[in-house]
């Protein structure tokens, strides 16, 4: 997943920008005195060509962010499509039971997934909180596929399917996606506590 915030250089372009047109105005505008020395109007010339060069190429760069803004929304939204027609013919070979329960929560937490990506290509402003949501559904999506493993490996060993190698391997599995899950609730909160902090600061440019 890729997303294209408006970089630092655009902001330092505009800033350029912006300065440049001040100076070209204070070259042209002095207060009723003298008029300026052909060497002068030489340099105010120049300048405003590289505010306008300037003014074109940030232009052209907020266009190409807005058109990979665009990209990446179609895309997400097509993933978030796709994941429901899955689920959707999941959960009728499901009910006939020609696939696994796993498959089922696996197509489930995949739909999730799929619409929280959607949120954060539509909400930039809050890709902290939303990336942190990302980490925390992939890591209780790893928690559900590890405890349907455990109990069909231990079901599969009291039938003789499985060795008890097999079940301890799994189980040492679901020990570490539970403590995935663990750190990925503790960045949540972490994650809850720094927004809040910007939110009563009102300087803060991303609010």
């Amino acid at each position: 997943m890729s997303f294209f915030p408006k970089p630092a250089g655009v902001v330092l372009l505009l800033l350029l920008v912006s300065f440049g047109q001040s100076l070209v105005h204070r070259q042209g505008v002095q207060d009723g005195q003298d008029a300026a020395s052909p060497e002068q109007a030489l340099a105010g010339d120049n300048l405003q060509q590289s505010v306008a060069r300037l003014e074109s190429r940030v232009e052209a760069l907020e266009q190409i962010l807005f058109a990979a803004k665009q990209l990446e929304l179609r895309e997400a939204r097509r993933r978030l499509d796709r994941a429901k027609q899955q689920l959707s013919d999941t959960r009728v070979l499901f009910a006939q039971g020609i696939i696994s329960d796993m498959q089922l929560a696996q197509d489930r937490f995949g739909l999730l997934i799929a619409e929280q990506e959607l949120r954060l290509a539509e909400e930039p402003g809050r890709a902290r909180q939303l990336v942190v949501g990302l980490d925390l559904l992939e890591a209780r999506r790893r928690l559900e596929m590890a405890r349907l493993n455990l109990r069909q490996t231990e079901l599969e060993n009291q039938r003789g399917f499985s060795s008890l190698t097999q079940v301890e391997y799994a189980r040492r599995e679901f020990t570490a996606a539970e403590e995935s899950l663990d750190f990925a609730k503790k960045q949540a909160e972490a994650a809850g506590e720094l927004q809040a902090t910007d939110d009563k600061d009102p300087g803060n440019p991303t609010r």
